[in-house]
């Protein structure tokens, strides 16, 4: 089996990826019976009972949905228009991208994160990057002693650009090992860079930060005046809700549901504080169609689950953005064929 394909499985088990919906797939669109239980075992059987299956085609969807974190930005106009039939073939082969287009096959990745798939829309243009990194890992042999090796591993993101609003969505996981914020934020940059470095005058202002502030403190006030008419609910699906002074940002108020109620005190406190000090919501977390969600006001979506799919993607909208419709999610995810 190509090592590859091995590191794209192993990283959807990294990412905790549903291994059941792996094997709800392969059965409903393959006839495959998938008799292992989680993925170290079927990763272990690939050679011997699954080197039939077209891997590349599954992956590909697969990875169109095994993310738990968005970043919205807006972009530029003179850089999105580089996307127009006009431009387009100029940005192709400038950046040596016209063999990507459409392609569905990953054969050969670097180190660095760079473009592997586009697809050109009436709406929208999704491309997908990846890599292949090493990093350390500390192992025990059979007389306890512990030594150092090196693990490769694939990564892998996803670009969704909105050219109607100007807006992009950037789909990603953090890196194994990279636990602290600062190597977090540093894999985001990478990311965010080798994207605007495609544009004839991309720079780090070609992305900013699409603020969901409007969005939270609507989403909230709706929320406290419900509580205010018709008390706590079932219905109501905030667990968290975080302030603070936008010119003090130390400054905040946070309430969390205990006993599946928030503290009355505490929401007057945060009502008072939108209302009357003009603070803003910092972050939300709520429970929508039983998927823990939390948005923060820097334009960042995160699920508790490994799986952004367009229904995910379409409750979302509904519940926080009502005024943001897709139009089309074909254009923004591919499904295995049948």
């Amino acid at each position: 089996m190509d090592e590859l394909i091995i590191l794209r499985w192993e990283n959807l088990n990294e990412t905790n990826f549903s291994f059941d919906y792996v094997k709800s797939l392969l059965l409903d669109k393959y006839g495959i019976n998938v008799v292992e239980e989680n993925f170290k075992n079927f990763i272990q059987s690939l050679s011997k009972k699954y080197n039939n299956i077209d891997h590349q085609e599954i992956l590909f969807e697969l990875e169109d949905l095994a993310y738990k974190k968005i970043s919205v930005f807006t972009i530029k106009e003179k850089d999105i228009e580089e996307f127009n039939d006009i431009l387009r073939e100029r940005f192709l082969k400038r950046n040596r991208l016209e063999r990507i287009v459409g392609n569905k096959t990953l054969n050969e990745i670097d180190s660095q994160i760079y473009p592997c798939y586009l697809k050109f829309d009436q709406r929208y243009v999704t491309m997908k990057m990846a890599c292949v990194k090493k990093f350390a890992i500390e192992e025990v042999d059979s007389d306890g002693a512990t030594y150092s090796s090196s693990k490769k591993y694939f990564h892998c993101t996803k670009f969704v650009i909105d050219i109607l609003h100007n807006l992009v969505f950037l789909f990603y996981n953090d890196i194994p090992n990279w636990d602290n914020e600062q190597k977090k934020g540093a894999a985001l940059t990478e990311k965010k860079s080798t994207f605007y470095n495609l544009f004839e005058k991309g720079n780090q202002a070609t992305l900013n930060r699409f603020v969901f502030t409007q969005y939270l403190n609507k989403y909230v006030k709706d929320y406290l005046d419900s509580v205010k008419n018709n008390g706590e609910t079932l219905t109501n699906k905030i667990i968290l809700i975080e302030t603070c002074d936008p010119k003090k940002s130390k400054n905040k108020l946070k309430s969390s549901k205990i006993d599946g109620n928030h503290d009355k005190h505490r929401l007057d406190a945060i009502r008072y504080a939108i209302e009357k000090e003009r603070n803003i919501v910092f972050q939300v977390e709520c429970n929508i169609n039983n998927i823990w969600l939390q948005f923060k006001h820097t334009g960042e979506i995160i699920s508790s689950q490994t799986f952004f799919s367009k229904e995910v993607l379409k409750n979302v909208c509904i519940e926080i953005f009502p005024d943001y419709e897709i139009s089309n999610f074909q254009e923004i995810y591919t499904e295995a064929t049948s």
